[in-house]
């Protein structure tokens, strides 16, 4: 058995619109080219100064999971989302860093998620700033072979 796979690589901003608007065309894209399994990156909703995670912050389900869900279900492909910020149900100012996989069916089939704690939140958003970041949006597809 083979399965064909994409893997994304996106010059994630701290823009969540237009980071979700380069996943779906990548989505597409890969299914174009028959992926059959696509994994995003990490934080790929949202990538800058944790002052702004509040905002960016999503909920599972909530709009970017189900637009990956419609792509899923649209394209009978498996998706790994990567990871996002996630907002605490209960807590306000609480994340979790969490990645959801995606099923053909468009269902979530599992989640796993981080708490992010305050300080290293914060460190990790400061290196996303550095000027020398470089654009590096990429698809990549492979063929993996899988023994049934």
């Amino acid at each position: 058995m083979h399965l064909r796979t994409a893997v994304i690589q996106l010059n994630s901003r701290d823009n969540p619109a237009e980071n979700l608007a380069a996943v779906e065309r990548f989505l597409d894209h890969a299914a174009g080219m028959g992926a059959q399994l696509v994994g995003l990156p990490e934080f790929w909703t949202y990538l800058g100064p944790y002052a702004g995670f509040a905002e960016a912050a999503q909920t599972i389900p909530g709009p970017a999971i189900e637009r990956l869900q419609e792509k899923a279900r649209r394209h009978k492909m498996i998706v790994h989302g990567g990871s996002i910020i996630e907002r605490h149900p209960d807590l306000n100012g609480k994340f979790y860093n969490t990645s959801v996989l995606i099923n053909r069916n468009g269902e979530i089939s599992s989640t796993a998620m981080v708490k992010l704690a305050l300080a290293i939140a914060k460190s990790i958003s400061s290196m996303w700033t550095w000027p020398t970041a470089r654009n590096t949006t990429s698809l990549s597809v492979l063929r993996l072979a899988m023994k049934s």
